[in-house]
């Protein structure tokens, strides 16, 4: 077999022949590319984690307003 080139997934079902030097190059710029699609991720996690944060005390804080009594114009 001919080790010159290599066949390399560049995504969606498709791959390309490569030299060995095109095939490291590739890789290591999708490399760099998962790297800051992944801390765009982790930054969006930290973000949904922290509104649902907020809406957990949120709804805490409702749920103990209304084991309250009842305001006079609302007693039944």
């Amino acid at each position: 077999p001919d080790t010159k080139h290599i066949f390399v997934n560049v995504g969606f079902g498709f791959h390309a022949q490569l030299t060995l030097d095109e095939a490291l190059a590739f890789i290591t710029r999708k490399e760099a590319f998962l790297q800051k699609k992944a801390e765009r991720l982790t930054e969006k996690a930290a973000q949904i984690r922290a509104h649902i944060k907020i809406v957990l005390e949120a709804m805490a804080e409702i749920m103990k307003l209304s084991k309250g009594p009842l305001p006079r114009n609302l007693e039944l």
